[in-house]
């Protein structure tokens, strides 16, 4: 087998106590593999949207009109408002943890080198809270949020200390026609909406996308013929996102290590962007993703590895054997 692959990519949520031991604990394990590292979505935000809720609870504007069978809630705006949301928390949570990475890089504990990660929902996967007769005017605020959120983290966060990520699986499964979309052109209207979101994110900050297919019970919502669809996709990014592509990640099933579910790599085209691929898992670990490595290698000469998706799920006892995958079949960034 050739080179391991550089790089190696936390996606987001890590269940670990709080930040700062996601910094010590990733620091320490694969700090020079990272070329970004985030707080790990700690405690009430493992469930990646799920802490909206109290948020949404006590907007002014909104009325819950249903909690479904897995505590799933739709909210409606009620008559004759203008839906704003003044904050959706994410660059007070980002400001926080800042302070606690910069503390760490000081101490050597995270490399001086390493920016701090902010991964985001897109304004298509919060819609999902909503009653779907109100998606536009919705979708409208939340992008507007978004900016506002961006541009608070950057008046604290320097810009070439930021890597920022949007998490996508609500738009790889309107791609794959198993969610609907009042849009006769879906793929035009998620690129016009992650350009609309990335308006505020500076040149010098990283950008990246998270293409995902869902996760639950440690396995995918979604699963995958192939890798067909999350190339197409990525190549539309890179051709008409306005702000650089910095990196794309798609998740490999463990038990796909054949040359067919890899096989669309062969026409991937993202510039000077970074593959990152999720071919790392808990079940076989080194000796599964070195299989795995081995049949992508065939296909793309250069890319990083990651899980399939965030960690924020697992039990915590498992995260560093995880770590420690990820370090044993990956090289350092240069």
């Amino acid at each position: 087998m050739g080179d391991l692959p550089q790089g190696v990519l936390i996606i987001g949520s890590v269940p670990l106590k709080n930040a700062e031991e996601v910094f010590r604990t990733c620091g320490k394990i694969v700090g020079t593999r990272l070329v970004s590292l985030p707080d790990g979505e700690t405690e009430g935000r493992l469930s990646w949207l799920g802490h909206q809720r109290a948020r949404f609870d006590r907007h002014p504007q909104l009325k819950l009109l249903k909690v479904g069978n897995q505590g799933s809630a739709l909210y409606h705006l009620k008559e004759g408002t203008k839906l704003h949301f003044e904050s959706l928390g994410y660059s007070d949570f980002a400001g926080d943890s800042y302070t606690i990475f910069k503390r760490m890089q000081a101490e050597g504990v995270v490399p001086r080198n390493l920016r701090f990660q902010v991964s985001l929902p897109t304004p298509l996967n919060l819609l999902s809270f909503f009653d779907r007769d109100q998606g536009q005017e919705v979708e409208s605020a939340l992008i507007e949020a978004f900016r506002r959120e961006i541009r608070t983290m950057i008046s604290h966060i320097l810009p070439e200390k930021l890597a920022l990520q949007w998490d996508m699986p609500r738009e790889v499964a309107i791609l794959r026609g198993l969610q609907p979309t009042g849009s006769p052109d879906p793929l035009t209207r998620i690129i016009s909406m992650l350009n609309n979101i990335s308006a505020a994110i500076p040149e010098s900050t990283l950008l990246g996308m998270h293409l995902c297919c869902g996760y639950r019970h440690y396995r995918p919502i979604q699963e995958l013929d192939d890798l067909g669809v999350l190339v197409r996709l990525a190549n539309v990014l890179a051709e008409r996102l306005e702000h650089r592509l910095d990196w794309v990640q798609m998740p490999v099933p463990p038990e796909r290590d054949d040359l067919n579910y890899f096989r669309p790599l062969g026409d991937l085209e993202i510039g000077t962007g970074k593959l990152f691929l999720g071919l790392v898992h808990y079940r076989d670990g080194t000796e599964g993703a070195l299989r795995r490595i081995e049949t992508a290698r065939k296909l793309v000469a250069e890319f990083g590895v990651t899980t399939e998706c965030g960690l924020g799920r697992r039990n915590p006892e498992t995260i560093p054997d995880l770590l420690k995958t990820l370090a044993q079949v990956s090289t350092p960034m240069s």
